[in-house]
């Protein structure tokens, strides 16, 4: 074995304990939040359809990571419990983890098109993309995705099984006769998916960002007002910052499905299986953080958020945005006010 078990337990406490435990309670309240303020604006544009959506895909992902991060805790695995944590897990959290964290990458690419559309075809893509497909699109991505784990389920289940080293029988994970023969299937299938929703993203977010350069210029010559050129910038940045986010964090998961696919060794019982839930600990890591920051990123860029958040927590008056006012006897004017870009 490449790592012992000493080191795989090092590696994994700090990921899980310190990063995934840090960061999963903030993620699990941050989306609902994000929920509750998608749904309190309505779901009647497609920017709202598809940030719920991810919203509802980042919850079950930081609840896919909490579960996981909770079973590998040393505390529980070492307890005197009839199951396995490690491998009673993998089909629990690991798979489902897996699932959503594509959901989220595809729901994303989705977003950039719609972006890109809006900039080639201004009249046109209302059209295009209605609520109403937008909302197709993003259940039929949730849908579509789930035949990839029928061939793990369909191999793969928790039952009892005599452990030697233990001299005790437990529920562990117990694969079927057509294992060998489908497990390859598995991780080639979702390493296909990784790579297709990350090439789809990086794609699509560098087109916006030419279509965003050459309006830009078009304007320049023009010499059409410089707030939409502004509105342009702050655009730009939104969709690099969410791009380079997400392409950092889907890296690890995306590159150890591939790595998985080609070693059969590198998997839960094979003979590289310290190396695997080691290096699967950064992957949980990396994806706790995509799924946490969103909501971040919804109240740095767009003002209608912000005016939702705070009318939702209205009772934090430090939440509250100042504006600049002049008093004028018993009347109060707006001197200098705010602009703000909503990207909604």
């Amino acid at each position: 074995m490449v790592l012992s078990n000493e080191q795989r337990i090092i590696f994994e406490i700090i990921n899980y304990a310190i990063v995934c435990g840090s960061l999963v309670i903030f993620g699990f309240f941050s989306n609902i939040i994000n929920i509750i303020i998608f749904l309190r604006q309505g779901l009647k544009t497609t920017m709202n359809i598809s940030f719920f959506g991810v919203a509802i895909s980042d919850l079950c992902n930081i609840i896919c990571c909490a579960i996981w991060a909770f079973f590998l805790n040393p505390l529980v695995e070492n307890a005197d419990w009839p199951i396995i944590t490690r491998e009673f897990e993998y089909l629990i959290s690991g798979w489902p983890y897996v699932y959503f964290s594509r959901t989220t990458t595809l729901i994303t690419a989705f977003v950039t098109a719609e972006r890109c559309l809006c900039i080639t075809f201004p009249h046109q893509v209302k059209d295009i993309i209605t609520p109403k497909r937008a909302a197709i699109v993003v259940i039929s991505i949730f849908f579509c995705l789930m035949p990839a784990l029928i061939p793990e389920y369909a191999t793969s289940y928790i039952g009892w099984k005599y452990y030697p080293l233990k001299n005790e029988t437990r529920l562990g994970l117990i694969f079927t006769e057509n294992r060998k023969s489908m497990e390859g299937l598995v991780f080639m299938m979702n390493a296909a998916l990784g790579v297709l929703s990350y090439l789809l993203v990086i794609s699509f977010t560098l087109l916006l960002i030419w279509k965003l350069k050459h309006i830009s210029k078009w304007r320049r010559r023009n010499h059409q007002i410089e707030m939409a050129l502004l509105r342009d910038k702050r655009a730009m940045k939104m969709v690099i910052l969410i791009a380079a986010v997400l392409i950092v964090c889907s890296f690890p998961s995306i590159t150890l499905s591939i790595v998985a696919f080609i070693d059969h060794d590198f998997s839960v019982l094979g003979l590289q299986s310290n190396l695997f839930f080691a290096m699967w600990s950064f992957a949980f890591a990396s994806g706790a953080v995509f799924s946490s920051v969103n909501i971040i990123l919804y109240y740095k860029m767009s003002s209608r958020y912000r005016k939702s958040f705070t009318e939702l927590f209205s009772f934090c008056k430090c939440l509250k945005i100042p504006e600049s006012t002049t008093i004028y006897g018993s009347r109060q004017v707006l001197k200098y006010p705010r602009i703000e870009f909503d990207l909604h």
